[in-house]
């Protein structure tokens, strides 16, 4: 008995397959581009598993398979930015080339633009040109109309192409207008794409010896954390979500970040603390960070002694006060 029943044992662990489930809006797996309202599996042909479903992306679903392939589906051939960013995968779950060998362990979208990171700890980003940092910006958009400006001149709390529709009806319409106006400038200007999406996946350059373990990405920034717990951030920080300590609109590349640890005596007031100390014993102190992530304009790290921290937008309850 015991015998059949360790045979039956090892039977089922062979069964065992993970399943990804997929839902909401991916243009390319609906016939009438309608957003998926049930979860349906997602298949991963070729022989490959899958491993794990990255967050992110706007009309695209990105994850990485047990061989270390980096995984997009779900983009449309009109859809502009997710077609260019998660390439021509549109039904089926397909393997992204990137410009190397190594196997991805971490991977993460955002609005347009993924990130990814190597066993050997090496970062690839392509897409929205703002968020790749060996790309040159093409224009300001804090100043360029992509936020509205209330009578005081400041910048309103919504970016114009993330404006909750006040009704169904006003939704389907701003839909539609987006579709349209996409495939007209596409036909108009072949090469907008181009213009504004890095399509081949960069590199990212950072000091001799650093190497990450974890990536992030928001709407319009990113986040990379290294095997020290240092941090560091790109792209667009009009929101303070990069936590530089100001509102800066754009940082095209890499800066290290500085995170902030609660003090444990008196209030609970913030300190400064350097990031990735090493102790005499070579490894790293108290005060590194263990955990990333990004929202869509505000960013979160916890630390190793158990503290969550966020910074960037917080008008819904994002930061935690």
């Amino acid at each position: 008995m015991n015998g059949s029943k360790r045979e039956e044992n090892e039977k089922m662990e062979e069964c065992k397959e993970t399943v990804v489930y997929m839902w909401g809006y991916l243009p390319g797996t609906s016939p009438e581009k309608s957003p998926i309202l049930s979860p349906i599996p997602a298949r991963l042909c070729g022989g490959d598993s899958w491993k794990d479903v990255c967050g992110g992306g706007c009309g695209f679903a990105l994850a990485t398979s047990e061989s270390g392939k980096l995984i997009t589906w779900g983009s449309a051939d009109d859809e502009g930015q997710s077609y260019l960013t998660s390439g021509k995968h549109g039904e089926t779950p397909e393997p992204f080339p990137l410009p190397t060998e190594a196997s991805v362990v971490k991977a993460a979208a955002g609005w347009a633009h993924c990130v990814s990171v190597t066993e050997a700890g090496e970062v690839y980003t392509w897409g929205w040109r703002e968020c790749v940092p060996s790309a040159k910006v093409t224009r300001d958009f804090g100043s360029a109309g992509s936020f509205q400006k209330d009578s005081t001149g400041k910048q309103s709390a919504l970016p114009t192409e993330q404006a909750p529709p006040s009704d169904k009806r006003a939704g389907e319409e701003v839909v539609k207008r987006r579709k349209t106006s996409s495939a007209r400038e596409e036909s108009e200007n072949p090469a907008s794409g181009d213009e504004f999406f890095t399509l081949s996946p960069c590199l990212v350059t950072l000091n001799p010896g650093v190497k990450i373990t974890k990536v992030a990405a928001g709407g319009r920034h990113t986040l990379i954390l290294s095997d020290m717990g240092q941090v560091w951030g790109w792209g667009y920080g009009g929101e303070g979500q990069l936590g530089l300590g100001s509102r800066i609109k754009m940082v095209p590349t890499p800066h290290l970040i500085p995170c902030l640890e609660h003090a444990a005596s008196g209030k609970d007031r913030p300190l400064l603390v350097r990031q990735g100390s090493v102790n005499s014993s070579g490894k790293a102190g108290r005060s590194y960070v263990k955990e990333i992530a990004c929202g869509g304009r505000h960013s979160a790290v916890v630390t190793d002694a158990g503290a969550l921290l966020t910074f960037g937008w917080g008008l819904y309850g994002q930061k935690v006060k």
